[in-house]
């Protein structure tokens, strides 16, 4: 077959083409291989550029730390031959510009300048286990203080203060919890309230706001603004209370207060124990001063001492003694043992066993005696009782007052044996009375109706050797 001209034409013309377009495609490759080479390369000796410049300023630094280094030898040296005023001089050359202190020899003064810490200031050794406050101070030999709380101080050894602005200024294992509580010293003691201070001592605590423990061992102020002042084991758990000192004391209510002795209570709110042992003011605004084992129950009650009295009326007072009790509202013994003031303003001044059982009677002295008439009284003597309203007696043995108003002397009976005693047109004495056995027993029983012993009562009215009263 025979091809056209054109045809040939055409198909030589579409193969230069194709070469041309491959050899230009090839050329195109080629270029943009050599432009990434340049790139990369201009990359390279940029990146060259920029390490020696760093190398070089490297080289500057060491030839500085090496010329410092040579003067630190240089003024150690000196140090070593003995040569302090070179050395001195090498200081003040060193640190003249940037130092805020001025040294000499081994000793640096601060210039007049004020010191700022805004994170806080460690002089000692650190603490790994502490989260230090802000603003701490801790100094610290041991590394054992812990100031965790904002604003906190720690001096001593083994001390926490956790609290804000809280600080522990010395001594073992004590711990200020409380914001701005503090303890001053001692060991194991605790600030734990708000305000709250303990000042020396073992194993104190102060546990509410602004409480104080002032020394002394294991004692606990848990009222708020209570204290104790020194001793062992004493608690003030009331508001406002406090305790002075002494053994195993306790101030429990509001106002309270314990001053010494051993094992004292104040119970009631503005009760007051003044020392003594195992004393106890139970009554609100009640005391007790001194003595063992007394008790004031009352309202306004006190007892001044003694062992073993108690005043349970309100306002009612014991002074002294030996198991004498005030009973009644505003009443009182004085002293003895075991006397007894049972009603409202009666009283006993003495004695033993006696008893002021009437409204306002009164026995003063003596032995088993009785005031049991409304104002009556009984003076001294032994196993007298004044049974009459307004009755009294005076002494004796064995007298009693019975009528109202009426008056037994002093052996009135003995006195009067041979005394006579009218009425109507029979005139017998008290011992003729007592012979017949009928009428001693009519005069011990006072029956009425009878003038004739009717009258021997009235000066002679129970024994005249007849009979035993009680």
């Amino acid at each position: 077959m025979k091809l056209a001209p054109e045809s040939i034409i055409s198909g030589t013309a579409l193969i230069a083409l194709s070469y041309y377009s491959f050899s230009l495609k090839t050329q195109i490759d080629s270029i943009e291989n050599r432009l990434e080479t340049k790139a990369l390369k201009a990359q390279v000796e940029s990146i060259e550029n920029r390490l020696e410049t760093k190398i070089g300023s490297f080289e500057d630094d060491l030839k500085q730390l090496e010329m410092k280094h040579t003067d630190i030898s240089t003024a150690l040296d000196t140090i070593k031959r003995g040569e302090g005023t070179a050395f001195a001089e090498s200081r003040k050359l060193v640190n003249a510009d940037t130092s805020p202190f001025n040294c000499d020899e081994n000793l640096c003064t601060a210039k007049n300048k004020m010191f700022l810490f805004p994170v806080g200031v460690i002089i000692g050794a650190l603490n790994a286990d502490c989260q230090y406050g802000e603003a701490a101070l801790s100094v610290d030999v041991g590394g054992k203080n812990c100031p965790s709380g904002s604003g906190s101080v720690t001096f001593g050894s083994f001390n926490i203060a956790n609290g804000v602005s809280s600080s522990v200024t010395g001594g073992y294992q004590n711990s200020a919890n409380g914001k701005s509580s503090t303890v001053s010293g001692g060991y194991d003691n605790s600030a734990n309230g708000k305000h709250s201070s303990v000042t020396g001592g073992s194993k104190n605590s102060a546990n509410d706001f602004c409480v104080s423990v002032s020394g002394g061992f294991g004692n606990t102020a848990n009222g708020t603004y209570s204290s104790i002042t020194g001793g062992y084991q004493n608690s003030a758990s009331g508001d406002s209370s406090s305790v002075s000192g002494g053994f195993e004391n306790s101030a429990n209510n509001i106002c309270d207060s314990v001053t010494g002795g051993s094992r004292n209570s104040a119970t009631g709110s503005y009760s007051t124990v003044t020392g003594g042992y195992y004393n106890l003011a139970n009554g609100q605004s009640s005391s007790v001063t001194g003595g063992s084992d007394n008790s004031a129950n009352d309202y306004c009650d006190s007892v001044s001492g003694g062992y073993e009295n108690s005043a349970n009326g309100r306002y009612s007072t014991v002074t002294a003694g030996y198991r004498n009790s005030a009973n009644g509202d505003s009443s009182s013994v004085s002293g003895g043992a075991e006397n007894s003031a049972d009603v409202d303003s009666s009283s006993v001044s003495g004695g033993s066993q006696n008893s002021a059982e009437g409204w306002y009677s009164s026995v003063s002295g003596g032995d088993k005696n009785f005031a049991n008439g409304t104002f009556s009284s009984v003076t001294g003597g032994y196993k007298n009782s004044a049974k009459g309203n307004s009755s009294s007696v005076l002494g004796g043995k064995n007298n009693v007052a019975i009528k109202d108003f009426g008056t037994v002397w002093k052996n009135v009976c003995k006195d009067n044996m041979t005394d006579k005693f009218s009425a109507g047109k029979l005139s017998l004495t008290c011992k003729q009375l007592s012979k017949k056995k009928k009428n001693k027993d009519k005069i011990c029983k006072r029956s009425p109706g009878n003038s004739l012993l009717e009258s021997a009562s009235v000066l002679c009215p129970v024994t005249c050797n007849t009979c035993d009263v009680r």
